[in-house]
């Protein structure tokens, strides 16, 4: 395929959230999206969406990127496509409440989709977009990635990991016309709630189309870190200054499950 114009932006988790707005924004500023993600209905509806629109397309890829060939077949994909510009690692899903009462199943799968996939994609997609030059590597990572986070324990686990990963690989990428960074939001108002098994949404969410926008103006200015709200902002920076045994123990009242009674959020909220 022939190239001309921005080359391909690869979203994962693109059918809900984050990753569907995002999707939809990059194709309306005139970049093709290869969507990626589990569920191909909302993907073909995006798609149509788009060539309704009259935007850059969007090509609709259903997988599961925690697959042992997830990396290599999107990286096929996307090369038949003309090759890809920015990669975007946003599919990701958490688990709300005591660890002792957590599948462990699903445990394993949410370190799989959250770390493994991150690494495993960012991987195959280096070699070309390092040969291409001025590329971005955006991996969604979150607030939740500077503390540790009771009662989500393993999802802010992995999103310190995320962090960690990404600020490795910027360093890595210095002198090389290739970004890396992570976007690191604090509650956006999406189906996390729901897969996660919090009741409650958090007060002060960022909308997803809100939370997206924040995340495009990070590739734009090639970023390395992205916090968006400068409550956020703050915290994480005070969260520097205390003993992490007083930021450990706020984290534990603030997400306490509510039917415990000891919450310390005023809606019983769990992110």
């Amino acid at each position: 395929m022939t190239q001309a114009g921005p080359r391909l932006a690869v979203i994962t988790g693109a059918s809900a959230g984050i990753g569907l707005e995002l999707s939809r924004l990059v194709a309306r500023g005139g970049r093709p999206v290869l969507a990626v993600a589990r569920r191909s209905g909302p993907l073909e509806e995006l798609s149509l969406e788009a060539g309704a629109g009259g935007w850059a397309p969007i090509y609709p890829l259903a997988l599961d990127i925690s697959s042992p060939s997830a990396a290599a077949s999107i990286l096929s994909e996307a090369e038949a496509l003309g090759g890809a510009e920015w990669l975007v690692n946003n599919a990701g899903f958490g688990l709300y409440g005591p660890l002792v009462e957590a599948e462990p199943g699903r445990l394993a799968e949410m370190v799989r989709l959250n770390c493994e996939s991150v690494v495993l994609l960012t991987r195959a997609f280096l070699p070309a977009l390092l040969r291409r030059g001025d590329g971005f590597i955006l991996n969604v990572a979150s607030v939740a990635g500077f503390v540790p986070v009771p009662f989500e324990a393993v999802y802010g686990a992995t999103k310190a990991f995320v962090l960690s990963f990404t600020e490795a690989l910027a360093e890595e990428l210095k002198g090389t016309p290739l970004g890396a960074g992570a976007f690191c939001p604090g509650p956006v108002a999406t189906e996390f709630q729901r897969v996660s098994g919090a009741k409650r949404r958090s007060p002060g969410a960022l909308t997803a189309e809100a939370a997206a926008r924040e995340a495009l103006l990070q590739i734009g200015a090639r970023e390395v870190l992205r916090v968006p709200r400068l409550p956020y902002r703050l915290a994480m920076g005070i969260s520097k200054l205390v003993p992490r045994s007083v930021t450990r123990r706020m984290a534990g009242r603030w997400n306490r499950p509510p039917e415990t009674g000891r919450t310390g959020r005023p809606d019983g909220s769990a992110r």
